[in-house]
This record gives structure tokens, sequence and C-alpha cells, in this order.
């Protein structure tokens, strides 16, 4: 049997914060509420010392290439449907 993964790394826009307290407790609730998802792993990857921006790295693992990736655009998604966060640049890769 052969398996698949995605990656997406998303450059995230952030409006409301005005401390990196405030930035990390937006991240940590998206990377938590995207991790607690089978075959998903989620780290903050850069952006680290602005409050304003962050980068995002979601890796998916599955059985097809087609089931990685479909299920990576719903977690990329679900990201945009915050209102605190603006997805400015994407790059997606499927191996």
């Amino acid at each position: 049997m052969r398996s698949s993964c995605a990656l997406a790394t998303l450059l995230l826009k952030l409006d409301s914060p005005s401390s990196l307290k405030e930035k990390r407790s937006i991240i940590r609730s998206a990377v938590e509420r995207l991790g607690a998802r089978k075959n998903v792993a989620v780290a903050e990857t850069g952006q680290r010392d602005t409050y304003k921006a962050a980068e995002l790295t979601i890796a998916v693992v599955g059985d097809s290439p087609s089931y990685v990736e479909e299920e990576l655009r719903r977690m990329i998604s679900s990201i945009e449907s915050y209102d605190a966060i603006e997805v400015f640049v994407t790059r997606l890769e499927v191996y």
C-alpha cells in the first residue's frame, strides 16, 4: 500500500492583535482546532517575532493523493473562515 502526503504553507495576516501574546492566542486556537483532526499535523513555522503576521505549515497523510489534497483544502477553508485571520499566500504540495 502506498501512502500520500500533502503540505500547505500559509502566510497569515492578522489585523487585531496588538501584542505577541494576543497573536499567540489567535494562532494557538487555530492550530489546536486544526490539529484535532486525524492524520494531520500543524505547526507555526515562521513570522514568530511579529504580531501582525504568522506562517503555518499543515501536513496531511492518507492513502491517496486526492484524499490528502481535499482534506488540506478543507483545512485551509477552515482557517479562512476565522474573522481575525486573512490567508495571504498559500503553497500547496502533494506527494
